[in-house]
């Protein structure tokens, strides 16, 4: 064990965890066992003599694999599969068809298979969210309803910080900038320099306002932005992509959509199939506990049904405004506001700081 402590510190591709929880694992015999898939396909003697099996977030684990791994199990009575098909499940774009099927999610295919979908049981409340988030997620992607299971109260860090928010008891942000994204030289990923310098300036205001226990981290669609912004030695915001944030969650999220295109290049339905993917937005949708600034050129986002819908619940049910970068110079100190509900902060020359687009 202490070998495999050093190891892991120093070189952890090299540290066997394989040899080090079969041998931990004979040894204690553990009444439960905390594993991912691929672990659990090559530790079948650890799991030869497990009775119950609980397969989250199963929308990104194969059948081949749950199969494969479910075979040494001699004495299974009982599998309990969860996850939300509308997220995103295993990645078999461009796969030959019959891989594709071989690869398909076992939720997925539980949900299609008739003798398994009559056990289906739909969870449709959320204690994640902040009430408003909850409405507007719901509005875009969770058409059978979605209920919220916390108050406002709950989730209040964001709405009773000093950030001045565009309408103070709404902890979302929609802020529009035009400037085009770029390809990255080594790859097909892409960035937005305009849209990373937007985050950097929200990120530094919120680290000097939010309680230090307060999480924040930042979102991006394209890893190429991710890369660029973690090159930046933040405090405590940490920076992800939002295929490998799935299942995750944190206070306050700041979400970079990157892509930006000219109006002319709004049909060309294969630039836009990344950045408007239902689950792929879903994921990015709904990680945010206390908070939400979503960052992107708003009129390229609402090409996507999701996106706007998402956006189009906030303007109209909660007068959540389209705010453009001035927004940035009021995020912290004093701050007039609209004299009638839902009192929407103003700027210097008393004006809403709306995109200069119409959307």
């Amino acid at each position: 064990m202490n070998k495999y402590r050093s190891m892991v510190q120093e070189q952890s591709r090299f540290a066997d965890e394989r040899a080090v929880a079969t041998l931990v694992g004979c040894k204690i015999q553990p009444r439960i066992v905390l594993a991912t898939l691929p672990m659990a396909e090559d530790l079948p003697e650890l799991l030869a003599a497990t009775t119950h099996v609980l397969i989250d977030e199963a929308g990104q684990a194969t059948l081949t694999g749950v199969v494969s791994t479910l075979v040494y199990m001699k004495a299974l009575e009982k599998v309990l599969i969860t996850g939300d098909p509308k997220q995103l499940q295993v990645y078999t774009a461009g796969c030959p068809e019959g891989a594709s099927v071989a690869l398909t999610s076992v939720l997925r295919y539980c949900i299609n298979a008739p003798a398994v979908g009559r056990g289906l049981n739909s969870l449709n409340i959320c204690y994640r969210c902040h009430p408003a988030l909850v409405t507007c997620l719901a509005a875009a992607a969770y058409p059978d309803g979605l209920d919220c299971g916390v108050t406002e109260l709950d989730r209040s860090i964001l709405t009773r910080s000093s950030i001045n928010l565009p309408v103070q008891q709404v902890p979302l942000v929609l802020l529009h900038t035009p400037a085009l994204d770029e390809r990255a030289e080594s790859s097909f990923s892409r960035f937005n320099t305009e849209q990373t310098n937007i985050a950097s300036a929200i990120i530094i205001n919120l680290e000097s306002s939010l309680p230090l226990e307060a999480s924040i981290i930042v979102i991006c669609l394209y890893s190429e932005n991710a890369h660029n912004l973690q090159q930046t030695p933040f405090t405590r915001t940490h920076v992800y992509t939002v295929d490998s944030y799935q299942s995750q969650e944190a206070d306050v999220v700041i979400l970079i959509t990157t892509r930006s295109m000219e109006a002319a290049a709004y049909d060309d339905e294969k630039a836009l199939a990344f950045v408007t993917n239902d689950e792929r937005v879903t994921v990015a949708l709904s990680r945010a506990r206390n908070g939400l600034f979503i960052i992107g050129n708003i009129r390229t986002l609402m090409i996507g049904q999701v996106w706007r819908r998402y956006i189009d619940t906030a303007s109209r049910l909660f007068g959540v405004p389209i705010v453009n970068s001035d927004y940035l110079d009021l995020m912290n100190g004093q701050v007039s506001r609209t004299t009638s509900s839902p009192f929407t902060i103003l700027n210097k020359i008393g004006k809403i700081p709306y995109a200069a687009d119409k959307f």
